[in-house]
């Protein structure tokens, strides 16, 4: 894991003290996936191409676009962001975390700490996702997310469960951009 997140990269995440923002109820993607905040603050994604209803998200963060965060990246992790040019790249390169073996994804705090539920996230002032390749630490680089919606930014959630065997597994998965997102009403 890095050992220091860029303070710029920090810097960016800050949201005034002052500012009250309404809970989103749902927050429904570009292929149309609909991610329900449940009563508990985890969160549910229903996949409407497939009916597929999954189970519960212990966390729900939003990835921002490549633009947002190219120049940073590219200076603070010239190795792995060198030769990244398009928004397709860089999905690529952040897929790649997700679903390769060797390679992981772990929702922290600008410590360090994981977070490993919603409320843990809810409670830090800023969040970032740590990508970890595990055979080549050179490879490993932070990137901040937002813990509300935003239009055009990528869903990531993660779930930790227990296998058939008993033991701890992990789920993390990087979705669609978002195209909606729905408020509870006051």
């Amino acid at each position: 894991m890095p050992e220091k997140i860029p303070s710029a990269f920090t810097e960016a995440q800050q949201k005034p003290e002052t500012e009250e923002t309404t809970r989103p109820s749902e927050v429904i993607t570009e292929k149309d996936s609909v991610y329900r905040y449940l009563p508990d603050g985890r969160t549910q994604r229903f996949k409407t191409v497939t009916g597929k209803l999954d189970e519960p998200q212990d966390t729900l963060t939003f990835l921002p676009p490549y633009d947002s965060v190219k120049e940073q990246a590219s200076r603070f992790y010239p190795a792995v962001f060198a030769g990244i040019e398009t928004a397709v790249e860089y999905d690529q390169l952040l897929l790649s975390y997700a679903q390769l073996n060797g390679r992981t994804i772990r929702v922290i705090d600008e410590a360090g700490k994981e977070l490993a539920t919603a409320a843990d996230v809810e409670a830090a002032p800023k969040v970032f996702l740590a990508f970890i390749d595990k055979e080549k630490p050179k490879n490993n680089f932070t990137l901040p997310v937002s813990k509300e919606p935003k239009i055009g930014y990528q869903t990531f959630d993660t779930r930790v469960f227990n296998g058939k065997d008993g033991e701890k597994l992990r789920e993390r998965h990087i979705g669609n951009k978002v195209k909606e997102i729905r408020y509870v009403s006051p």
